[in-house]
């Protein structure tokens, strides 16, 4: 969206970080502001996935819709960033999919959408992101009353996955 950075920081915003947010551009920006009280933050750290657990996993996962390999390629191949929106993705999937399911509004079913676009590559739900996408740029109330069904059953799946990975891991 071109234009955006300039117009939130002529409004009044103190800085813009743009999506998909990756933990060092988020610590960067924290860094930025709260210089020195924050110490340890950003420490390289253990991957917590080997390579044949990838695999393993990536196996297991295509079933629920999740592309594992992709969610690595979206987190630069950080398995505790993947890790951490997964664990984000099942903490408000009931929250989603109510939001989904019965929005205060129009405006708010494709702010929505929106967000299940950007979490749903984050945990590499390559369909659950495409029909998000799909719906959120055509913003036809016909159409968006007929996907909203098919894109909560699919985020429904996805987080079946998600939870049997937890579980496994």
């Amino acid at each position: 969206m071109t234009g955006v950075r300039e117009r939130l920081l002529e409004s009044g915003f103190t800085d813009f970080l743009a999506k998909p947010v990756s933990s060092a551009s988020l610590i960067g920006i924290v860094r930025k502001y709260i210089p020195g009280k924050i110490i340890k933050l950003g420490t390289k750290q253990e991957s917590t996935m080997t390579l044949s657990r990838v695999e393993c996993y990536q196996e297991r996962l295509l079933p629920y819709g999740i592309d594992l390999k992709m969610a690595l390629e979206t987190n630069a191949g950080n398995t505790d960033e993947f890790l951490m929106r997964a664990t984000l993705f099942e903490q408000y999937a009931d929250e989603t999919i109510s939001a989904l399911q019965n929005p205060v509004s129009e405006e708010d079913f494709y702010l929505q959408l929106h967000s299940v676009k950007s979490i749903a590559r984050g945990v590499g739900a390559c369909l659950l992101a495409r029909l998000a996408e799909m719906a959120e740029l055509r913003r036809d109330p016909g159409y968006s009353s007929e996907i909203r069904s098919i894109i909560t059953e699919e985020y429904g799946r996805v987080r079946a996955g998600l939870v049997t990975l937890k579980e496994e891991a």
